[in-house]
């Protein structure tokens, strides 16, 4: 009886395995191109990301560095008014 069972099931899974092989072989080929399409957009993405964060980081160090020069800026100038004269402040 189990012999009968095994081999019932081994003739099922022949018969599966005849059936669908032939679409998982041609499926494999589609798989594999859209796996490569989308590494190569994968790879691109992540270098237009790099070169964005450099941009701002570049941006985001000229504004600080900016920032810096108007507040030394507004320092001389407040120094200037509180000490009343019209040249440059004397520390």
């Amino acid at each position: 009886m189990r012999f009968a069972v095994l081999a019932a099931a081994a003739v099922g899974a022949k018969s599966l395995y005849d059936k669908y092989w032939p679409r998982v072989t041609s499926l494999r080929a589609p798989a594999k191109e859209f796996a490569a399409h989308t590494s190569v957009i994968v790879e691109d993405t992540a270098e237009r990301t790099q070169d964005a964060v450099r941009e701002a980081a570049g941006a985001a160090s000229d504004a600080a560095s900016e920032m810096g020069r108007a507040a030394g800026d507004a320092k001389d100038e407040a120094a200037r008014r509180l000490s009343g004269t019209d040249g440059p402040a004397r520390h």
